[in-house]
């Protein structure tokens, strides 16, 4: 409960301050719309509750139960921007001058979530083994995240939390894969991601498990550039990574 209470406060805080946070969620509010907020603002007040706000989550994916038809003629009635994303979804940035400028809204709907649909197209050749049904749910979210400390979901409209690995990992400080099983089953296409992902919760002081490093070693081996070039784009903010992984990759996995 108390956990609960922190996330309302902290996006209370947010909607207040940034006027497009405010019209989203506000519309999302009044509508019956099922939705939730995933991953890194869940992450980080379950991390560091309500302090530090001003410097808090960067962006907020957020998982919409309906057909992203209906939520992008709800947008549209706002006078919202928005492009189209990954798989899909839409994408909503602030603008230089406003209170939202440098930060993203990602917004899949339930059937278009990132890891269902990396599922969907990964594991597609092998039809015996069906994600879709079983796996396209709010409660779901977390075991379709491949580390642990990802996919934290918080059902917004229904005060629901499900963050059971995410918080393992904060209480332990420690990293591990939630989907092991199958990345030794089915290979990856895109293992240089969950690299850069690993690299960087390194960086933010995680400890990482054998299965982590091993990840990292291969993917240092046969893809540096790509592991790279995805840690500048995707958090550049944090540094630029070529001193990093020279000084304590490279030398960690040699």
């Amino acid at each position: 409960m108390f956990e609960k209470r922190k996330l309302k406060n902290a996006l209370a805080y947010y909607v207040h301050h940034q006027e497009v946070l405010r019209k989203i969620f506000y519309a999302l509010d009044k509508s019956d719309i099922d939705w939730a907020i995933v991953g890194g603002f869940v992450r980080y007040i379950l991390e560091n509750g309500n302090k530090s706000l001003d410097n808090g989550p960067r962006d907020f994916d957020i998982v919409i139960d309906c057909s992203l038809e209906y939520f992008v003629n709800l947008i549209d009635s706002l006078g919202v921007s928005y492009t189209q994303n990954d798989f899909g979804g839409i994408k909503i940035k602030g603008v230089p001058g406003d209170t939202f400028a440098g930060k993203e809204i990602d917004i899949w709907t339930l059937e278009n979530h990132k890891p269902f649909k990396i599922f969907e197209s990964e594991y597609a050749p092998f039809p015996s083994y069906d994600f879709r049904t079983p796996f396209m749910s709010f409660k779901n979210i977390p075991d379709s995240a491949w580390i642990s400390i990802d996919g934290a979901t918080w059902v917004v409209n229904k005060n629901k939390l499900y963050a059971k690995n995410a918080k393992k990992s904060i209480k332990s400080n420690s990293i591990f894969i939630t989907n092991y099983d199958l990345l030794k089953k089915y290979k990856d296409k895109n293992s240089f991601m969950l690299a850069a992902k690993l690299i960087k919760y390194y960086y933010l002081g995680y400890t990482l498990d054998k299965d982590c490093w091993d990840i990292i070693k291969t993917e240092m081996t046969k893809n540096p550039d790509k592991v790279e070039d995805f840690l500048n784009s995707h958090y550049k903010y944090y540094m630029s990574w070529r001193s990093f992984i020279d000084e304590k990759i490279i030398r960690k996995i040699s």
